[in-house]
């Protein structure tokens, strides 16, 4: 019997604070028409349409915005893919600027090893140049072999046809290696300007003089 009052007992408790625990918040919400409601549930699809939550004094502790649909769902999506670009893109900026202060003391190493690259490159320019002039040379004797042939109605001999297509296929690839470096030329000089404009402003900014 006393096992039989301690169960009721511990019941009746568990029931107490499961309806204090049950009545300590509440939900208010305004129906279509107008109708302000609150209580102490609330279905998921009611709670998609947006409500407040309420302490027992009646004070609002949350507040639940609707959730979205349609454009404004695709306007969020939009709005939060633009804010993560823009903190990757200033994450990147920051790296960039740590970078820069941590290879070069002055502008003038910029300066220098932006010389030294562009030094490498324009000695790749030239060599190419030089082979490509030896490549038309040899393909205007080339060529010059073959027209006498012709005003002599001999066949071209078939080593000279492959020796043509040859040059030419080369002075092709060539002037598309020459091209290249070119592009890469006026990229490493732009890249370097990039630094030694931001080089500038990250010193005025440290409160030191940029070197001229």
């Amino acid at each position: 019997e006393r096992i039989m009052r301690m169960l009721k007992l511990t019941v009746i408790l568990l029931l107490m604070t499961a309806s204090v625990c049950h009545a300590s918040r509440y939900y208010r919400y305004t129906e279509a028409n107008g109708t302000v409601v609150i209580n102490s549930t609330i279905t998921p699809e009611r709670a998609a349409l947006g409500y407040e939550v309420l302490d027992t004094a009646g004070r609002v502790i949350e507040k639940v915005e609707p959730a979205l649909t349609g454009e404004a769902l695709d306007e969020r999506k939009r709005q939060q893919a633009l804010d993560k670009e823009r903190i990757s893109s200033e994450q990147r900026q920051i790296n960039y600027d740590i970078s820069l202060l941590q290879r070069y003391s002055f502008v003038t190493d910029i300066e220098a090893e932006q010389k030294r690259q562009v030094a490498q490159l324009n000695t790749r320019v030239a060599i190419l140049r030089g082979n490509l002039n030896g490549f038309r040379v040899d393909l205007e004797k080339a060529y010059e072999q073959a027209a006498n042939n012709e005003r002599q109605n001999k066949a071209i001999p078939e080593a000279l046809k492959t020796r043509i297509t040859s040059l030419e296929e080369r002075i092709s690839a060539t002037e598309q290696m020459l091209e290249v470096q070119l592009e890469e030329i006026a990229k490493v000089n732009n890249e370097y300007q990039q630094a030694i404009d931001r080089f500038k402003e990250l010193e005025v900014r440290r409160g030191r003089r940029a070197a001229p």
